[in-house]
This record gives structure tokens, C-alpha cells and sequence, in this order.
């Protein structure tokens, strides 16, 4: 084998070499600049609330309320009240612990006398009685929102 044949197989074993050392370090800076969704050793099947909850059936007085299924947890009615994410993270006004939600995974709204469902571009999707939302929809009193293993009825 001729000493220029030697020598490109040098190079391209180097190039290959760093070109791979370069990948693993994109990969290891992606996963330490990315925050984690919740921070670890979160119990499970919790709903942490920035807004006010109960779990007395009597219907809230004026407006509309959510009832929430995480899971097999217990059921949790919570009043809505103007805009509300709904997803992973701690700044979501309503944190579920569901790993199949995205960060914030939609938002309800109440406007011009009605709930609108919005997905906010989650990657497992909204659906709203069985069909797949993409953008922001009209939602009627007992209509169900499934997002992971979460369940949303709005009363």
C-alpha cells in the first residue's frame, strides 16, 4: 500500500473520530442547557395548582369548572377562570404530573360566553370527544379532553 493511501485512511480515521466526539458533545450540552419539565422525585399522580380546587361535587356558582382525571388519581374540580395552560411544567397554571403531556400541553379559555380548547402544539396531541384537535376549538358543557393518560371534563 502506497504511503498516500496510508496517510488518507489517517485522515479520515481522525475526521471520523472528531466528527463523533463533536456529535457527543452537542448531545451532552443539549441535555444540560434543556431544564427538566418538573424537577426529580416529584410524587406521583399530582396536580399542583395555581388556581383555586376542590373536590366538593356542589357546582361552582357562576362560570364554568373542570373536572380532571390524572391517571387513576382521584377526580379534581377546579373553577376556570379566563385563560389556563394545562401541562408539565410548574409554570402551567394547572401541573399535572403526566408524562405524557407536553410542558404546556393547551390551554382553555373562557371568552365571548364559552370554553375554547387550544393545543398548544403538544407532541401527543388533544382530543376533545374522540376527534384530534390541532388549533383552538368551541367546547360544550360535557365534553371530555383527553391528553395523556389525563382526562378533562367541562361542566
Amino acid at each position: 500500500m502506497s504511503m498516500l493511501a496510508v496517510n488518507l485512511i489517517k485522515i479520515l480515521v481522525t475526521l471520523t473520530l472528531f466528527g463523533f466526539l463533536g456529535y457527543l458533545a452537542r448531545a451532552m450540552i443539549g441535555q444540560v442547557a434543556a431544564p427538566p419539565a418538573d424537577p426529580p422525585g416529584k410524587p406521583v399522580r399530582t396536580i399542583r395548582l395555581h388556581a383555586p380546587a376542590t373536590t366538593d361535587p356542589a357546582p361552582v356558582a357562576d362560570g364554568f369548572e373542570l373536572e380532571v382525571v390524572t391517571g387513576d388519581g382521584p377526580l379534581r374540580r377546579i373553577s376556570l377562570l379566563g385563560r389556563m395552560v394545562i401541562g408539565r411544567t410548574t409554570a402551567a397554571d394547572i401541573c399535572l404530573d403526566d408524562d405524557l403531556l407536553s410542558a404546556t400541553h393547551m390551554a382553555l379559555e373562557v371568552a365571548e360566553g364559552a370554553v375554547w380548547v387550544e393545543d398548544l402544539g403538544s407532541r401527543n396531541g388533544t382530543v376533545i370527544d374522540g376527534k384530534r384537535v390541532t388549533g383552538r376549538i368551541r367546547v360544550r358543557p360535557g365534553s371530555t379532553l383527553a391528553a395523556g393518560r389525563t382526562r378533562v371534563t367541562l361542566r
